[in-house]
């Protein structure tokens, strides 16, 4: 892993209280497990090692800057890529486990630069430290109950982090859950999601696909070729709901003898297994069919290198899915998520990857540019409110698209109801309902693409005409916006 930052952004570091309390939670790691080591040279090497990470911290880019990388990367040569990497030893694995066909992009040069130059600069003593905290740090938990009592506290205080930790059955039970995902959730889906109108969740489904044609259709500021594009991206994407089908989709874990009282011995095992597939799937071609996710996953995601879309049932329950409610409020929730993640398919990023998935843009230059002008002033609208309007455009121009897409459904000629208006814009804001520790809510707004929960709420309705209409929104409220000033993407 190249990254060698522990904290979770870059401001952190520039913290003196935090880092001096990051130091001594390492020295004291390192006491741990040299009890007769002398206390003053412990906390040194915790400190050489605070100080590695901070000029590590001053070449990586920011999570804005990573946003854009995710897509602009270039792909790099196999014999450049081993010049930049020759002294992490990387060519002689390539060689051995890769096939000379399979294409490298480097999200990140500056790290393996950074990394270089740290080896030839020969502190050994320094990275062996960095190894043995990065690597043993999280296996030291129930036999060293006072040093996992300290990274709780320093993980509350500094982090956002819960002032006391879930029991141990409740651990146990993630801890498996985490490993057996999707072999656990066949077993257990059909007896948590007894009956699952699965036929009202397509309906949805094929409504907002619809909506999102037929907006694209009506654009006027697209060229002719970046709407074709558009248009069969949308048409290609595919949609797997609910839950998979077959074992391609459900791409099980290989069979594996367990130990059940070497928990540690396990997890070992269980990563060689997964390192050991991936190399496999390099050699045989990525299974586009699988499942990024086990299928009672609260969550949802669209994957642009296979233009796929997944929602799983775990997400289809209240509030995101109400079973006995009718279409329009299932559009105002689980519709607006799934516009969401389609508009990602068609936004700045999403129109660097055409329909099969591929790093090749279909949006033309111009087109592009008129796109991220439109979005530069959300941008700004999320900058005023005290976040970070960059790293969050592209999950806000989603909110936004998906909301309008879902609002076009259930109201295709804008002809409905006061009162159909206000259930589809409150189950579309029931969503977002949060309880947040104020840390967490700081490292939140720092480091996570997504607005927080009262913004994807607020700030998305002021640019819905249909919900100004329904509240009777006038100047001076709120959560009123002047029509000239409400943005429209597609």
């Amino acid at each position: 892993d190249a990254n060698f930052m522990f904290l979770p952004e870059h401001s952190y570091y520039e913290n003196k209280e935090l880092t001096d309390a990051y130091a001594q939670l390492m020295a004291d790691f390192f006491q741990t497990i040299y009890p007769d080591a002398n206390k003053a040279e412990l906390l040194k090497c915790a400190q050489s090692v605070v100080e590695f990470e901070k000029r590590f911290k001053d070449i990586t880019p920011r999570p804005a800057e990573m946003r854009k990388r995710w897509t602009e990367a270039p792909y790099v040569k196999r014999q450049d890529y081993f010049k930049l990497t020759s002294l992490v030893g990387l060519e002689d694995f390539f060689n051995k486990n890769v096939p000379k066909t399979t294409l490298i992009r480097d999200f990140v040069p500056e790290n393996f630069v950074f990394a270089q130059k740290e080896l030839k600069a020969e502190n050994l003593a320094v990275l062996k430290d960095i190894y043995l905290f990065r690597s043993a740090r999280e296996y030291m938990d129930d036999a060293y109950p006072e040093l996992f009592k300290k990274r709780l506290e320093f993980s509350h205080k500094y982090l956002g982090g819960p002032p006391v930790r879930a029991d141990r059955q409740e651990r146990c039970t993630s801890s498996v859950m985490g490993a057996f995902g999707k072999e656990l959730d066949l077993e257990m889906i059909d007896r948590v999601f007894k009956n699952f109108p699965k036929q009202k969740m397509e309906d949805v489904t094929t409504k907002i696909r619809q909506s999102i044609l037929n907006g694209i259709k009506k654009n006027t500021w697209l060229s002719a070729e970046s709407k074709k594009g558009a248009l069969e991206k949308i048409e290609k994407a595919t949609l797997q709901i609910i839950q998979p089908n077959n074992d391609k989709e459900w791409d099980f874990k290989p069979v594996l003898s367990l130990s059940d009282t070497q928990p540690y011995a396990n997890g070992q095992k269980l990563s060689l297994a997964g390192h050991k597939l991936t190399l496999e799937r390099l050699k045989k071609g990525v299974n586009v069919h699988a499942w990024g996710m086990p299928p009672l996953t609260v969550n949802a995601y669209y994957d642009p290198t296979k233009n796929k879309f997944v929602m799983p049932i775990g997400i289809l329950q209240y509030p995101f899915f109400v079973p006995e409610g009718d279409i329009i409020e299932n559009l105002g929730a689980v519709g607006a998520v799934v516009g969401h993640e389609l508009g990602h398919s068609i936004d700045d990023e999403g129109s660097k990857f055409n329909a099969k998935g591929e790093l090749k843009q279909w949006m033309t230059d111009a087109d592009v540019e008129k796109f991220k002008a439109r979005g530069a002033k959300m941008a700004e609208q999320f900058d005023k409110i005290g976040h970070n309007g960059s790293l969050t455009l592209g999950e806000n121009v989603a909110d936004l698209v998906g909301l309008t897409f879902a609002y076009n459904a259930a109201f295709p000629d804008n002809t409905a109801s006061v009162d159909d208006k206000k259930k589809f814009f409150v189950a579309n804001a029931r969503l977002w309902c949060e309880v947040i520790r104020e840390k967490a809510k700081e490292m939140h707004l720092k480091t996570d693409p997504h607005s927080m929960g009262y913004a994807r709420i607020n700030q998305q309705m002021k640019h819905q005409p249909g919900f100004q209409e329904a509240y009777s929104c006038k100047k001076g409220d709120k959560l009123f916006l002047e029509p000239k000033d409400q943005i429209q993407i597609w």
